[in-house]
């Protein structure tokens, strides 16, 4: 529950943010905007063809005449992908978009509205988008207006509606900035991670957590931030979470021992018996076992890490050992019953003298027979000894019975 309340805190704080982005705005915006209207009795406002220059008003107050379409555009440094869009509410149309999906919304500097109809416009909608249509970050286009009926009507910002609908009452003026805002989702972000784990103090030191709590207390976000503001406070509050102490808490494991019978098969190898402790291990003491574990175990025993089991039975002991999650205490035995199925111990020395011998060329006909591979001849011996030689390369090390097989095979293009 404590998990739930700290991710709900996030999101409302980010739906505040993003629902009300005129209350960040705090530097003068390198972009601008412009428009114009049709305007009734007077036609295309400005008359001369030119642009009202944000955040100067358009229209004509006091003379009671309706705005029936407006074009705008932005001006200046415009980010990469940026656009303005707007979207009306017409006297017998009704929205002219989706008021829900701004992607709909016409795009300036088009016109929008009708001319000829005497049709009033009675709200609009204006919102700033990047190049994928979502909310542009860093800007906030604010907008007020003139209503008939109502008069001076409050700033809105970023998509809210401005004048009313089923009212019949035209909107008679407008005026339209942008502005620079800071962006303050790297702070909530930065927010958001302490709180989760505030809300799971129990599982960090009580110093580390007490910390992070002082920096979120001290480093709100003011009423109207700069973005070096912001920046500072995110960053003070992301390097308390960074050097956040997370509780250790090992189990301990008492003395276990376990039998496990290895087959020395075609394809044994070192690697095949440290997965085969692995699986053992991790049967025994839980999925959770580190493989660092499986390491210093098989690491200290020279029979495993030299891959010359016998048959018969061996006794790997560890003594105590502790590594990340987990302190076992030894000495943890592990009895193997080593098989021979596939008279790999025999077959040893052949294969042996086959990976030692063929990059040199020296390894024989009778190796290859020795170790039971079939396909090598007088006649094309030098070749499987070439092949052979690349592919022990390519697998950084000696190949087994099997492998050595696919080499000769391949040379003979089987």
């Amino acid at each position: 529950m404590k998990k739930i309340s700290a991710s709900l805190f996030t999101i409302i704080m980010m739906l505040l943010m993003v629902g009300s982005s005129n209350v960040f705005a705090n530097d003068e915006s390198a972009m601008g905007v412009e428009y114009r209207a049709h305007i009734q009795d007077v036609g295309n406002y400005p008359t001369d063809g030119t642009w009202v220059q944000g955040s100067d008003q358009i229209g004509t107050p006091g003379l009671g005449r309706r705005i029936e379409g407006v074009s705008i555009k932005l001006t200046g440094d415009i980010p990469a992908g940026a656009k303005i869009v707007y979207n009306l509410h017409i006297q017998d149309y009704g929205w002219i978009c989706d008021v829900n999906d701004p992607s709909t919304w016409q795009e300036g500097p088009h016109f929008a509205g009708t001319i000829g109809e005497s049709k009033r416009i009675e709200a609009i909608q204006i919102k700033l988008l990047d190049a994928s249509n979502h909310q542009l970050a860093g800007y906030s286009v604010q907008y007020s207006g003139h209503v008939q009926d109502v008069g001076d009507v409050a700033m809105v910002a970023d998509g809210s509606k401005l004048g009313t609908v089923g009212a019949s009452q035209r909107l008679e003026c407008l005026k339209v900035s942008i502005v620079k805002v800071a962006d303050v989702v790297p702070f909530y972000q930065a927010l958001g991670a302490a709180e989760e784990i505030m809300a799971n103090k129990d599982d960090y030191t009580p110093a580390s957590v007490a910390a992070l709590e002082k920096a979120v207390h001290d480093n709100p976000l003011p009423d109207s931030p700069t973005q070096a503001a912001v920046d500072a406070a995110a960053k003070a509050i992301n390097e308390a979470v960074a050097n956040v102490i997370k509780l250790t808490k090992q189990p301990v494991v008492t003395q276990i021992s376990s039998t496990l019978t290895v087959d020395l098969a075609d394809e044994y190898n070192i690697d095949t018996l440290k997965g085969v402790l692995a699986r053992a291990f991790k049967a025994t003491l839980g999925e959770k076992t580190p493989d660092v574990f499986v390491e210093s175990y098989v690491s200290d025993n020279a029979s495993v890490t030299s891959g010359e089991l016998n048959p018969g039975t061996a006794t790997i002991v560890i003594p105590a050992v502790t590594v990340t999650g987990i302190s076992v205490a030894g000495p943890y035995t592990v009895t193997l019953k080593v098989t021979d199925t596939t008279n790999y111990v025999a077959l040893r020395p052949a294969l042996a003298a086959i990976n030692a011998g063929a990059y040199k060329n020296t390894a024989t006909v009778a190796n290859y027979t020795g170790a039971e591979i079939t396909g090598v001849t007088a006649a094309n011996l030098t070749d499987v000894n070439a092949q052979v030689a690349a592919d022990a390369i390519a697998n950084l090390g000696s190949l087994n019975k099997s492998q050595i097989q696919a080499s000769v095979n391949k040379t003979l293009k089987i």
